[in-house]
């Protein structure tokens, strides 16, 4: 689960790989039997409105790409086992994706008055396709590996506890002085 101050942590460390010279891409992968099954909501509760996704922390950029500064550094995600709510948005604002054969996402928060303030339902229709992405977001359907990257969504399946091995391989081949020519963006140019 992600709590504030894990969020905060993630924040600097995306801030250290976008600002440090010798980093040149990241790899985000969790431990244990899941990647992220969502948000620590209680602990959330606690945090002011306006410093929920902003935390005003300085060295910080937001691990959901939902305001500036940006990422311009490619990420690459290794996900397994629940990658739902919060940790599909995480995975949603990657660049490079990879899933054990084991994992399953989700994005239902509107089928449980949840709130998804991440940027995937964004995200996720402009990927996946409005009628995918509703069908999945509405019902609060879970889907498998197999269904995201059937979607687009996923570069990679692999079996379960390859999934990191994977992404530093597709890490490793990325060119050395690699910056993405635009930040990773909510909706595309001139859309609003």
């Amino acid at each position: 689960m992600i709590d504030p101050p894990t969020f905060i942590a993630l924040g600097h460390a995306l801030y250290q790989l976008e600002n440090d010279p010798g980093l040149k891409v990241g790899v985000l992968y969790g431990r244990g039997p899941n990647f992220c099954p969502g948000i620590d909501v209680p602990a959330w509760s606690q945090v002011p409105p306006g410093e929920l996704f902003f935390p005003g922390a300085t060295e910080f950029i937001n691990p959901f790409s939902t305001v500036p500064p940006l990422r311009k550094k490619p990420l690459v995600v290794a996900v397994h086992g629940s990658t739902k709510y919060g940790g599909h948005e995480l995975f949603l604002a990657s660049d490079i994706r990879v899933a054990a054969s084991d994992t399953v996402f989700s994005q239902g928060e509107a089928s449980r008055a949840l709130f998804p303030a991440g940027g995937a339902t964004v995200r996720f229709v402009r990927e996946a396709g409005w009628g995918n992405a509703m069908r999945y977001m509405l019902t609060g359907d879970e889907w498998s590996a197999e269904g995201s990257y059937r979607m687009g969504l996923l570069q990679a399946i692999t079996p379960p506890g390859e999934q990191l091995k994977t992404a530093m391989s597709l890490r490793r081949r990325l060119p050395p002085r690699l910056r993405l020519a635009f930040a990773p963006r909510l909706l595309p140019r001139g859309a609003l």
